[in-house]
């Protein structure tokens, strides 16, 4: 086993995409040994969970898989329609995420609105572009 690296964003992506794709019954130990088998690196409960990312695809993947109940596909198919299924049940998963974040943002959009307009920020100033950095500039003075 690696000594464990610091989260990347990269690792993180791929950390939530593993819990996307899940299928079964989901615990902390399980997805921590499957980074571990595909990264060679294993992190702590506590270190997944900090990430607000990983610990959102967690719980929304737990919440689609109390819901969704058994599983009603024929056990018969080929594994090309076993596929097929796994990538849309991956998709939805990430679909599901990916929206639940979004209404997250949002709330956090019309919090950051409303205390600007608090403190006398105006869209117009809101929306100004972002001043270019200067990099390896030097002025000759």
């Amino acid at each position: 086993m690696k000594r464990s690296r610091n989260l990347t964003d990269r690792a993180i992506g791929e950390i939530v995409l593993i819990i996307d794709g899940w299928s079964g019954p989901l615990a902390w130990n399980d997805v921590i040994c499957k980074i571990e088998e595909r990264s060679g690196h294993r992190y702590t409960r506590q270190a997944l969970a900090n990430h607000e990312s990983i610990q959102r695809a967690f719980q929304n993947r737990k919440s689609a898989s109390r819901s969704t109940g058994n599983d009603r596909r024929p056990d018969s198919a080929s594994s090309e329609l076993k596929s097929a299924w796994q990538r849309i049940d991956n998709l939805e998963a990430e679909n599901d995420r990916l929206k639940f974040e979004n209404a997250g943002l949002l709330e956090k959009f019309a919090r950051w609105a409303y205390n600007a307009s608090c403190k006398g920020l105006t869209e117009a100033i809101l929306d100004r572009p972002l001043v270019e950095a200067q990099r390896g500039r030097t002025d000759d003075r």
